[in-house]
């Protein structure tokens, strides 16, 4: 599947606020470091043999185990386009939580997070491979 966007701040104008940014900051973060022991260090290790995307910003934290807030911070992408055409070709996401109204989802083979909120345009993503592209991708 190729990559269908860009590497954008989340933080830029693209029609989502800081209060909804750090919700799903919040969220995703907190669901790292819930996860099954080594699972995160399994995703960050995968980075270290991936393909990268299109940023050279991430191949300095190749396979580096970073903390979730500053991967969050660093790789929070915005994707114009329509999530439901996005994730099409893939097993369904997880909810893990809600950020005003709208569902957090969390897609365990790839290591994956996504959120669309209703009336912006595109949505926004998180690999735990940084910039990488994620397993089976």
């Amino acid at each position: 599947m190729p990559f269908p966007g860009t590497n954008i701040p989340a933080y830029s104008s693209d029609g989502y606020s800081e209060d909804v940014t750090r919700a799903l900051r919040n969220i995703i973060t907190e669901h790292i470091a819930e996860l099954p022991e080594g699972l995160y260090f399994f995703f960050r290790s995968y980075s270290a043999g991936g393909s990268p995307c299109l940023t050279k910003e991430g191949r300095k934290d190749r396979g580096k185990l970073l903390p979730p807030e500053v991967l969050f911070d660093r790789y929070l992408a915005s994707v114009g386009g329509d999530l439901a055409g996005y994730t099409s070709a893939i097993a369904p996401g997880t909810t893990i939580g809600d950020v005003a109204g709208c569902p957090v989802l969390y897609y365990a083979e790839h290591g994956m997070y996504l959120y669309e909120l209703k009336g912006a345009n595109g949505f926004l993503e998180l690999w735990l491979t940084g910039d990488y592209y994620p397993p089976g991708w």
